[in-house]
């Protein structure tokens, strides 16, 4: 990182920005019957199983791994699997997802990652207290949601902390990918932070054009796409789609920022044509977004 150009400034010592989006898409806990069956699926965020009781066989690909109690399995997104029980069995699991690209590759260069409670405490405690949270009614506040995103932070850095080092190689492939993310972020989040935050309207502002940051990083748009999905199992625009679908819901919230402004933060130079994109995403339009969030209906 740079020292700040101005001279008020030159003796600062800065901090990062960061513009992640850590996503909680649920969880629950279940007892299960003695031949108990989940069918083949796949999800496109991570999964964490913690066995608390019994045992749980998971066949993931053409593997299949038998997960004990005390056991804690992060299975990869877009990664088919299935599971099955032959005793009574509980057991813990949720769904998240992370922006950031060095924690995605951190994880998916590995093969399976597999934790025992008993040697990697800080990975318990998390899960014990995100599990403490649990509602028989399932009703849940405000407080306690964030409390949820807090503990899952907990489990994320004790989880990295917990991977083993030098297990997986980063190819020069995923250095590439990794990079592309990167700049796929910053731009958004430049543009964002100028539209939005500074009332900067200028034709100098980053575009949300992959071809040109594919030039960037001197490699072709084809080998842009083909290492970013090889990497993270979905195309550098899929990629892009979903963060823009995030900041618009985001932006959305705040009233006093107009929708037109929130389409050229997000490269739309036409409302209208946000408009129709946002409705396809969540089945909404913006406005009716808004409406149904806003605390006065």
């Amino acid at each position: 990182m740079e020292p700040f150009d101005s001279n008020e400034l030159k003796s600062a010592i800065r901090m990062p920005g960061i513009n992640w989006n850590i996503a909680f898409f649920g969880g629950h806990f279940q007892i299960t019957n003695e031949y108990w069956h989940m069918p083949p699926e796949r999800h496109s965020a991570f999964e964490v199983i913690q066995i608390i009781s019994g045992s749980e066989q998971i066949k993931i690909q053409d593997e299949v791994l038998t997960l004990e109690s005390n056991d804690i399995l992060l299975i990869k997104p877009n990664t088919l699997h299935e599971i099955w029980t032959g005793e009574q069995t509980s057991y813990f699991n949720f769904h998240f997802n992370v922006s950031d690209a060095r924690f995605v590759n951190n994880l998916v260069m590995h093969k399976n990652l597999i934790f025992n409670s008993s040697k990697d405490t800080e990975l318990t405690e998390s899960l014990g207290a995100m599990r403490a949270l649990l509602n028989q009614k399932m009703i849940y506040d405000f407080k306690t949601e964030f409390q949820i995103l807090i503990y899952l932070s907990d489990f994320l850095l004790a989880l990295m902390e917990s991977v083993p080092g030098g297990a997986g190689k980063r190819t020069n492939s995923v250095i590439l990918a990794e990079k592309l993310m990167e700049l796929i972020q910053s731009n958004l989040a430049t543009r964002i932070q100028s539209v939005l935050t500074n009332n900067v309207y200028s034709e100098k502002l980053p575009e949300l054009n992959l071809a040109q940051m594919a030039q960037k990083l001197q490699i072709s748009p084809s080998y842009a796409f083909e290492v970013f999905k090889k990497t993270y199992k979905q195309s550098p625009r899929q990629y892009l789609t979903k963060l823009i679908m995030q900041e618009a819901q985001n932006w959305l919230l705040i009233p006093e920022i107009r929708i037109q402004d929130i389409s050229y933060a997000l490269g739309y130079s036409d409302p209208a044509h946000f408009t129709r994109q946002f409705k396809k995403w969540t089945g909404e339009t913006p406005r009716q977004f808004q409406k149904q969030v806003s605390p006065t209906g």
